[in-house]
């Protein structure tokens, strides 16, 4: 009911459930009873007979899950019609039924170990299935008080500010409403809903990922030969001698997805920290603003020194870089960082908020999405004018006489 799944589909699934564990779980004592005995005829036999049924009770659950509608992938619109789920699904059905056929072949002791660390796998698949629909359950909770609370203080608003235009005169009823205006732009709940389910959908399937590869590289390390692919060396310092470490393949991949990770968690998780923490705290208009791009920053900085050290390219050795900067700053670099650190300044000092309108001189321009962002003017001859951040710490902007709200 929480997770929307269909009610009669799922109670099927589950009454299913719940008659095979008592097939399921007989079977597994007795196939582990007869797998420690000292005499191997009994899991020759009885044994493998054991497992020929539990593959076929497990071929059962599996037949009525998938009937049940319950998907194992979700793509980006939530749906789980798609031709990965249905591929993991054909996947379950035939797993067990090939395993019940390789051990009458000879190969029991072989379809245990795989049969097993797949329905591991499927355990840890379906575990983090519920965590995303919980999770998602809960945004869905909160969205709705955010929403709840914003009504009832744009009606007390409404109220308040009628009785006293009711006081003041009755001359102008109907403008009333019209009147009211919100000190800053309010957040957009669907984008930010859509952004967090991303990152929580992105962050579950890494996990599952990694799962599965950390349980079956017990068998078989598929992964071990990008170890051995050497693509450069890169030079070291250990105790006053220079050492040659490799950089292998496998090492440049974990660098590409700590940097895919890093852009994943830049791009949703201040969506994720609005909804979950700012929303709950009593701050000044802007002030969340600042921290999720202050966070976001961060996050960036941090992903990209974590990437570079996994190729060989740590802080100590970028002393060059920060130096050519600061000979940079010198000559043409310097309007960038200056107003690289105005915009910081603008960020935490807030003359101008997302929702303000900005007049200098003749030009006039709403303030842009990002902050330090130049601000768009348009002309009176259709061009785009851009003002950068540097010119408005000294002006008049500082004291906030030119917001107009």
């Amino acid at each position: 009911m929480h997770f929307r799944w269909p009610v009669k589909q799922v109670s099927r699934a589950m009454r299913y459930y719940q008659m095979s564990i008592w097939l399921i779980v007989p079977l597994i004592m007795a196939l582990i009873t007869f797998d420690n005995l000292n005499d191997r005829e009994f899991a020759n036999t009885l044994g493998r007979l054991c497992f020929i049924l539990l593959c076929l009770a497990l071929a059962l659950v599996t037949n009525s899950l998938k009937r049940a509608g319950i998907p194992l992938y979700l793509d980006n619109k939530g749906s789980g019609e798609n031709m990965i789920n249905t591929a993991l699904w054909g996947l379950l059905l035939s797993a067990p039924l090939i395993a019940a056929l390789a051990s009458t072949v000879g190969y029991l002791t072989t379809a245990q170990k795989l049969l097993a660390r797949l329905e591991t796998s499927v355990a840890i698949w379906f575990l983090l299935l519920v965590i995303y629909h919980i999770i998602r359950r809960w945004m869905l909770i909160q969205r709705r008080r955010i929403a709840f609370d914003r009504a009832k203080q744009r009606r007390a608003d409404i109220l308040a500010q009628r009785a006293k235009g009711e006081e003041e005169s009755t001359h102008t009823p109907n403008s009333i409403e019209g009147a009211i205006e919100v000190d800053e732009t309010e957040i957009d709940l669907d984008a930010i809903s859509a952004q967090s389910l991303r990152l929580v959908r992105s962050i579950l399937t890494m996990v599952a990922l990694v799962s599965v590869i950390v349980l079956w590289s017990e068998i078989h390390s598929a992964f071990g030969f990008l170890e051995n692919i050497k693509l450069w060396d890169v030079n070291s310092t250990v105790n006053g001698i220079d050492i040659a470490q490799p950089i292998t393949l496998g090492a440049l991949l974990i660098a590409i997805l700590v940097l895919i990770v890093t852009m994943q968690l830049v791009r949703n998780l201040p969506a994720l920290l609005e909804l979950a923490v700012l929303q709950h705290l009593d701050l000044t208009p802007g002030t969340g603003y600042a921290i999720t791009t202050i966070t976001k920053y961060l996050l960036l900085l941090f992903g990209a020194i974590l990437s570079f050290s996994w190729i060989g390219i740590e802080w100590s050795k970028l002393q060059w870089v920060v130096t050519a900067l600061s000979v940079g700053l010198g000559f043409g670099m310097q309007e960038i960082f200056s107003n690289f650190i105005s915009g910081l300044i603008i960020l935490f000092e807030k003359p101008i908020r997302i929702g303000d309108t900005v007049t200098i001189r003749n030009l006039t321009a709403p303030s842009p999405r990002s902050i330090p962002a130049p601000l768009p003017f348009q002309t009176g001859t259709a061009k785009r004018l851009s003002c950068l951040t540097r010119p408005l710490l000294p002006s008049s902007l500082s004291t906030g006489r030119c917001r107009t709200r």
